[in-house]
């Protein structure tokens, strides 16, 4: 079950698994929390308000791509609660 890059099969192709256990309708925060739970170093638990402020930015930033209304959808005083 391994992707080869080369016709002699010596080089082994990149591979990211995605796992669907998780996957529901749900708050993004469930999201972020287990992201920040499982991937931020401990180094950088100092910045969380600024990441949570990056997360939030792009969130919105793409609600509005989709011709939403972030602030009636999902106003940041939700996501702190």
């Amino acid at each position: 079950m391994c992707k080869y890059e080369d016709d002699q099969r010596t080089k082994l192709s990149p591979v990211n698994f995605l796992d669907f256990q998780l996957c529901r309708l749900a708050s993004p925060v469930y999201d972020l929390s287990y992201f920040l739970l499982c991937c931020l170093p401990e180094e950088d638990v100092q910045n969380f308000d600024d990441i949570i402020k990056v997360y939030y930015k792009r969130f919105t930033s793409f609600l509005r791509e989709l011709g939403s209304d972030p602030n009636k959808i999902f106003p940041f005083e939700e996501l702190m609660n």
